[in-house]
């Protein structure tokens, strides 16, 4: 069976396939997790460190004795910035990602998943670990970091099923598509 991409996905898919990869060990060990964005997790750390920073700033004004405040204003202000910059730094990645032009083949095989773009890789059906159903992806997880982690867009589900069905993969289904 074969699948053919020539449309890139949304950001939303990008943003989540991100996600994914930076927690897969997580993922490994609980595919039932809820996967979330990666710039909304960025941006929630941003926000946290934003508010102690406001409120040890609040703080050292009401008693600028405690010198203590300027070492931890001095640490929030700093995860301020690197948040800032992680949630910058992804959204470059996600346009990266979706500005990429070519199709993508995605051949299902007896033994293997291949997947051809810019690189081709090889996936054998024994190496994965799950196969996960999330709001916007379906993700190959691997059983090791050795491998290749694949996500294809959620609207090509219909397809991914019917070559899942068609070789007999259906204990490695894990649907999360109703987490959110």
């Amino acid at each position: 069976m074969k699948l053919e991409i020539t449309e890139r996905g949304e950001n939303s898919f990008y943003d989540e396939f991100l996600y994914i990869l930076s927690n897969y060990k997580k993922i490994l060990i609980n595919p039932k997790m809820k996967v979330s964005k990666l710039t909304l997790y960025a941006l929630k750390l941003t926000i946290i460190s934003l508010v102690f920073l406001i409120l040890f700033t609040i703080f050292y004004i009401l008693d600028s004795s405690f010198k203590f405040f300027i070492v931890v204003i001095g640490l929030f202000t700093f995860l301020v910035i690197l948040g800032t910059i992680y949630y910058f730094l992804i959204r470059s990645n996600i346009k990266k990602l979706k500005n990429k032009e070519g199709t993508i083949v995605i051949k299902f095989n007896d033994d293997e998943i291949e997947y051809n773009s810019d690189n081709n890789f090889k996936l054998k059906w024994n190496d994965i670990n799950n196969i996960i159903i999330n709001k916007y992806s379906i993700s190959f997880i691997p059983k090791s970091k050795d491998n290749i982690l694949m996500s294809i867009d959620k609207k090509y589900l219909n397809d991914v099923l019917k070559a899942i069905n068609k070789y007999k993969k259906e204990e490695l289904l894990v649907d999360n598509s109703q987490l959110y």
